[in-house]
């Protein structure tokens, strides 16, 4: 499936580049992801993609030329549930990070997969 990035950051003093996919282009349309909560100190994400409602938990992952992040679908229960215990959504993180749960990527990484910051 390609994309096509809404915006292309570069990291000042690197080659660096982080791709912005809250917005990307598919080969099926737009797809939105809206974030409802953010855990900075973990790093990672929950929201709903708006053009098909699913919900997602997401974390940043990065190759040798760009960041970008890596979206995971989970149901309704899943998001209430990490919303309410941050435990819970922390060890199902740590099994997409470690690529456990490729089966739930809403979009499949291509060739140069990065590894989770």
């Amino acid at each position: 499936m390609a994309y096509q990035p809404t915006g292309i950051i570069s990291s000042p003093g690197t080659n660096l580049f982080r791709i912005d996919l809250k917005r990307l282009h598919t080969l099926e349309g737009l797809i939105k992801f809206t974030d409802s909560y953010f855990n900075r100190e973990e790093r990672f994400s929950l929201g709903e993609e708006e053009t098909s409602g699913k919900f997602y938990i997401s974390f940043p992952v990065r190759n040798d030329m760009i960041e970008y992040e890596e979206y995971y679908e989970i149901d309704r229960a899943k998001l209430e549930l990490f919303l309410k215990d941050l435990n819970a959504a922390l060890t199902f993180l740590t099994r997409c990070r470690h690529r456990q749960l490729d089966e739930l990527l809403i979009e499949k990484p291509g060739t140069r997969r990065g590894t989770a910051l």
